[in-house]
């Protein structure tokens, strides 16, 4: 159990983070249980005698609102996205991804069977310890007699997945030695993110030092967010262009799926990535 003041410290550094979002959260506080929940996604086919999916299933805990903040849950992004890699994984294979603002980590954890090497990002450490947490459940569960042994390599993978500490907003002050992460990677991707002018110029900026010169920012995002055109503008300042493209059929029955409570909402692909690259575009 976290103490009354740890919350109150989380309440203070949203506000501080997102600015005012109509939220009361003192309120909400007082009216919230601490509860775990657990949701299985699973992905590709499924079989409805063996009550299995084709492509396995990635286990996610949940964690109470005032713990996590926005971090606490499954997002309908990140279920869209996850989608999408499941879909298009061999994008990701032999490759290094950093996932920002992680939360419960679905996207990043399901990376982790192709990639080379995942690191899964935030800054609130209840939120950090939880994403340990669902690392671990996804890694060191035994291994079925009926698990393939390319789900068993999965598992394997998953195991290697790093989970660090990142905040946007002390990266220009941090030395190279203090550098949280001290490395580019070839990918990046992340869901929700631009949801404030508040986060626009930190976003743009530790995309630009995370990435690599030929890499691609994969992004997710709903329609209803602000900062978003201001994002896209301020990126462009440091060389990225942008594609974006609607949330294709396939993705929305998926999420229809695994249906997270949220309000419905519209979404679209974001592409960022600077002349010369060769990743596609996320569609």
């Amino acid at each position: 159990e976290y103490g009354v003041r740890s919350r109150t410290h989380i309440v203070i550094m949203l506000r501080e983070k997102v600015g005012n979002l109509g939220v009361d959260w003192q309120q909400h506080f007082l009216q919230t249980k601490s509860k775990f929940k657990r949701k299985t996604i699973g992905f590709g086919e499924f079989t409805k005698k063996d009550r299995s999916y084709k492509g396995g299933v990635v286990y996610i805990r949940e964690i109470p609102l005032i713990d996590g903040g926005y971090g606490c849950s499954l997002w309908d992004g990140s279920i869209i996205l996850a989608s999408w890699i499941y879909e298009n994984n061999k994008i990701f294979e032999g490759k290094s991804v950093l996932e920002l603002g992680s939360g419960c980590g679905l996207p990043g954890i399901l990376t982790a069977r192709y990639a080379n090497k995942v690191v899964l990002t935030d800054y609130i450490d209840q939120v950090l310890e939880n994403l340990r947490y669902n690392v671990t459940i996804n890694c060191n569960l035994d291994c079925d007699d009926d698990d393939s042994e390319t789900l068993k390599q999965y598992k394997l993978n998953i195991s290697k997945t790093q989970v660090k500490h990142l905040d946007w907003d002390v990266i220009d002050s941090q030395n190279s030695e203090l550098d949280p992460l001290g490395e580019q990677f070839d990918i990046i991707i992340g869901t929700e993110l631009t949801y404030s002018l508040k986060s626009v110029d930190t976003l743009a900026k530790v995309v630009n030092k995370y990435l690599k010169s030929d890499g691609v920012f994969y992004e997710v995002l709903s329609t209803d967010r602000d900062g978003v055109p201001q994002f896209v503008e301020k990126i462009k300042t440091y060389g990225f262009e942008t594609a974006i493209h609607p949330v294709p059929e396939q993705q929305q029955k998926f999420l229809s799926v695994f249906k997270t409570g949220q309000r419905e909402e519209s979404y679209r692909f974001y592409s960022f990535k600077r002349p010369g690259s060769v990743y596609p575009e996320i569609k």
